[in-house]
C-alpha cells in the first residue's frame, strides 16, 4: 500500500511539473508570437497602400481623424464614385442635403462594417472605395472580408502624419490589440462552422 501511495505521489508531482512546464512554454510562445506580430504589424500597414484610381459605385469612409473625411470628400468631388457614405460618429463633416451623401452612427469598426453593408445592399453597390487611416485599414479589411460578400473593395488608406513619438506607439499598440482581437473573432467564427 505504501508503495502505491509513493508511486501515486510521484506521478502527481511529475504531472504537476509537466503541466507547469507546458503552461510556461505556451505562455512564452504566445508572448513571442504577439511580440513578433507587433514588429510585423507596421509592415502589414505599409502593404495596404491604395493602388488604384479606378471608379467605384460608392465611397465609404469610416470616420475618425478629420483627414479621413477631407480625403473621402475630395475623392467624391473628383468623381471617383457617384455616392458617398460616411460611417461613424465624427462630427467634423456638416451634413448636407445631398441624396448622394449618406450617414450612419456606428460606434465601432465592426458596426461601421455591418451598417455600411446594409447601405451597400440597399443601394445595390458592387464596388466600393474604403477610406480610413492606414493603421486602421488592416482591421477594417478583416471585418469587411467577413461581412461584405460580393463587394469589390479598393482600400484607400490615409497616413496620419501628426502621430509621432509616444502618441504613435500608443496608437499602434491599441490598434494591434484590436487587430489581433478581430483575427481571433473571425478565426473562431470560421472554426465554429465546422463543429
Amino acid at each position: 500500500m505504501a508503495v502505491l501511495n509513493a508511486m501515486s505521489e510521484i506521478i502527481q508531482i511529475f504531472f504537476t511539473q509537466w503541466i507547469r512546464c507546458a503552461l510556461r512554454w505556451i505562455v512564452g510562445l504566445g508572448l513571442l508570437t504577439l511580440g513578433a506580430g507587433l514588429i510585423i504589424f507596421p509592415i502589414i500597414i505599409g502593404q495596404t497602400r491604395f493602388q488604384s484610381w479606378k471608379k467605384t459605385d460608392a465611397i465609404v469612409i469610416f470616420t475618425g481623424e478629420m483627414a479621413r473625411e477631407k480625403t473621402a470628400i475630395a475623392l467624391y468631388h473628383l468623381g471617383l464614385a457617384p455616392k458617398l457614405h460616411i460611417s461613424g460618429r465624427y462630427l467634423g463633416f456638416r451634413r448636407g442635403k445631398s441624396p448622394f451623401i449618406t450617414f450612419d452612427t456606428a460606434e465601432t469598426t465592426e458596426k461601421n462594417v455591418t451598417l455600411s453593408y446594409a447601405w451597400l445592399m440597399n443601394n445595390r453597390i458592387r464596388s466600393v472605395r474604403l477610406v480610413t487611416s492606414d493603421y486602421h485599414m488592416p482591421r477594417c479589411l478583416i471585418w469587411a472580408s467577413q461581412h461584405w460578400k460580393n463587394v469589390e473593395v479598393i482600400p484607400h488608406p490615409i497616413a496620419i502624419p501628426h502621430y509621432k513619438g509616444t502618441r504613435f506607439i500608443i496608437v499602434m499598440l491599441a490598434e494591434y490589440v484590436r487587430y489581433v482581437y478581430a483575427l481571433m473573432r473571425i478565426g473562431c467564427a470560421m472554426v465554429s462552422k465546422f463543429f
